[in-house]
């Protein structure tokens, strides 16, 4: 640095002239006797500037190293506020992102709300729509579910008079192959136990199961019987008979069909009688019940104690206790398999 040379140079140079000056002056005045004494001032002098030089340099060194630190300072400074100001764009722009999702939440909020009003207005439609079909049928004795069906299309428990009054309740499929289906057999759950009942159960009724209603349901004209099958693993079968007729209780209601079609096979056996525990119309000798022994429920048996059984004992998982007891269909299953889910239907042609 050039301000350590310049000070100490200008600064010798004066003193020195001061000195030159002062010693020419002294020897005039006092002759050689104050030349050594001058001398020694002059040396005195000397040695004090060259301390003054060395201050000076080590100001100046400190200055420089203050300098140098203050630099590193100012640049340390200025990449953190680069920094700083690079994060402060960073979050602007993220805020931005954010504004404009929440933004585009809101509209989408408000379409979904807009489609939710119009899907409840439309519900509400329906609802009202089935209201008024429901009290147009009220005026309307329906005879069996095959009628409620022309005016009624969703499934569940209607008013039908088979003959008239009074009337009673039944559960209306409307779903299956085109509705109108009256139901009068489900299994699915062992709350109900029907391989215990006996035959004054079947002909007054217990639930749905009423003999003599089917009976009376089926002398209406040609009717179709639709036996609806499904497993524990999830799959289904169907089986369906033509010109079904169930007779009444004086026949024992003896069970008829005309044809058969389907996919789960023909397990029922035709123009057979009701069979319970207490009461054996199976053909067997006496005391040999299909409805106590082999099977262990209320069906229509042959003397072979035929190939199914849909009022056996409900047994979970689908493996019966023994051979044919449970909810069978054997050309499906086999004799020991135990159905899940069963349902019987009938319905006019």
């Amino acid at each position: 640095m050039e301000v350590k040379l310049a000070v100490s140079k200008e600064m010798k140079d004066v003193v020195e002239s001061v000195l030159d000056k002062r010693m020419k002056t002294a020897q005039a005045i006092f002759g050689k006797s104050y030349n050594l004494t001058l001398s020694n001032s002059k040396q005195k002098i000397d040695n004090g500037t060259a301390q003054i030089e060395e201050t000076i340099a080590a100001v100046y060194n400190k200055t420089e190293a203050f300098g140098r630190k203050l630099t590193e300072v100012q640049e340390n400074t200025v990449k953190k506020n680069t920094l700083m100001m690079s994060k402060q764009n960073k979050f602007a722009r993220d805020i931005n992102s954010l504004t404009t999702m929440d933004n585009k939440l809101k509209e989408h909020i408000e379409k979904m709300t807009e489609k939710q009003k119009l899907t409840e207005s439309k519900l509400l439609l329906v609802e009202i729509e089935i209201e008024r079909f429901s009290e147009k049928a009220k005026g309307i004795q329906m005879k069996d579910c095959n009628d409620a069906n022309r005016t009624i299309h969703k499934s569940g428990v209607y008013h039908i008079y088979p003959s008239g009054a009074p009337g009673y309740k039944v559960y209306c499929d409307m779903d299956t192959d085109d509705g109108g289906w009256t139901v009068f057999q489900y299994r699915s759950g062992g709350l109900v136990s029907f391989h215990t009942k006996l035959w004054k159960d079947y002909k007054n009724g217990f639930g749905e199961v009423r003999n003599d209603r089917v009976h009376q349901l089926t002398g209406l004209g040609n009717n179709v019987l639709r036996i609806y099958l499904e497993d524990w693993e999830g799959n289904s079968r169907y089986a369906v008979f033509n010109k079904f007729f169930l007779g009444d209780e004086v026949s024992n209601y003896i069970l008829s069909y005309g044809s058969y079609s389907g996919n789960a096979g023909n397990s029922l056996a035709n123009n057979v009688k009701f069979t319970t525990a207490d009461r054996q119309n199976d053909g067997r000798p006496k005391g040999v019940n299909c409805a106590k022994g082999y099977y262990g429920g209320p069906w229509w048996y042959d003397y072979n104690c035929g190939y199914s059984d849909l009022n056996g004992e409900y047994v979970n998982g689908g493996k019966g206790l023994k051979s044919g007891n449970g909810l069978v269909w054997n050309h499906w299953k086999g004799f020991s398999y135990s159905m899940k889910v069963t349902k019987m239907m009938i319905r006019k042609k």
